[in-house]
């Protein structure tokens, strides 16, 4: 497995799953896809949730939300903008 954290993606109709993977662990986050310019709302766990729902410290959550929101955008739209809120990531396309 690489050094470098990867995402990875499922979709099951009007939603999915985006995998985060790293030489950790791998961490699977709900996503739901969104209306006019929001394209995908990417559900995240609460700070208070965060370790025991992924297995992670606290302390690496800014690191891979971070990560996630900026690759997802990257991989999935051209050109657009992404908000991080405390349970769920939004991803907009440029209008």
């Amino acid at each position: 497995m690489t050094n470098h954290p990867k995402l990875t993606y499922k979709n099951e109709g009007r939603g999915g799953k985006v995998i985060y993977t790293d030489v950790i662990s791998s961490i699977s986050f709900d996503f739901e896809f969104g209306a006019g310019n929001c394209v995908a709302i990417l559900f995240i766990p609460e700070s208070s949730e965060w370790a025991t729902s992924t297995g992670r410290k606290l302390e690496e959550r800014s690191a891979i939300i971070d990560f996630l929101a900026r690759q997802c955008l990257q991989d999935q739209l051209s050109s657009g903008y992404f908000r991080i809120y405390d349970r769920y990531i939004e991803l907009f396309r440029h209008e």
